[in-house]
C-alpha cells in the first residue's frame, strides 16, 4: 500500500490542480506559490499517513495475532510522510501523469530498497524498514536522517518547479 496510497491521495490532487490550471487563481493572490502546494500537502499528507498506519495495525492484528510494535508504527508513519513529499515533488514536475509516475517511482524505490548494495540507502522503503528495525543496525537516527533527506530533496524540487512554473 505504501506504493499506491501516497500517489492516490497526494499525487493525483496536486497534479490535477496544476494540470487543470485551477492553481492559477490561487497564485494570483498575494501569497507565495509554494504555500499552495504546502497547504495541499499539509491537508492530504496526514490522511495518507492515517490510512497507512491504520492498514498496518489491521494487518498486524489479523495476520500476526497482536498489535504491531510502536517502532513499526512510527516507521510506517515516517515512511508515508517521506513518500508523500516525494509524490508531491513528482506531481509538480509532471502534473498530467502524477499518480502513475508516483506509483512507478515508489515501485522502483521498493525494488531498490531490497537490493543488497549500498544503493538501497537511497530508497524510502529501506529507511522505513530500517526505522522499524527490520534491517540495519537497529539505530533510529540514520533512517530518520535518510527519510528527511529524501523528503527534503523532493520538497526542494517541488519548490523550485513551482517557482518557475508559468500558467
Amino acid at each position: 500500500l505504501l506504493v499506491i496510497i501516497p500517489g492516490l491521495l497526494v499525487g493525483a490532487p496536486i497534479g490535477e490542480e496544476l494540470d487543470d490550471r485551477t492553481a492559477t487563481y490561487l497564485w494570483s493572490r498575494p501569497i507565495a506559490r509554494w504555500l499552495v502546494i504546502a497547504g495541499k500537502l499539509a491537508a492530504l499528507g496526514p490522511i495518507a499517513v492515517a490510512v497507512m498506519v491504520a492498514s498496518w495495525v489491521v494487518t498486524a492484528v489479523s495476520g500476526l495475532g497482536g498489535p504491531p510494535s510502536a517502532g513499526s508504527v512510527v516507521a510506517m508513519a515516517a515512511g508515508t510522510a517521506a513518500a508523500s513529499l516525494a509524490v508531491a515533488g513528482i506531481a509538480t514536475v509532471v502534473p498530467r501523469h502524477a499518480m502513475a509516475l508516483a506509483i512507478a517511482y515508489l515501485l522502483t524505490d521498493l525494488a531498490f530498497g531490497y537490493l543488497p548494495f549500498t544503493v538501497s540507502h537511497l530508497a524510502i522503503s529501506y529507511h522505513t524498514r530500517a526505522l522499524a528495525g527490520a534491517v540495519g543496525d537497529g539505530g533510529v537516527a540514520s533512517p530518520l536522517v535518510g527519510l528527511l533527506a529524501i523528503g527534503g530533496l523532493w520538497s526542494a524540487i517541488a519548490a523550485a518547479r513551482i517557482r518557475r512554473l508559468e500558467l
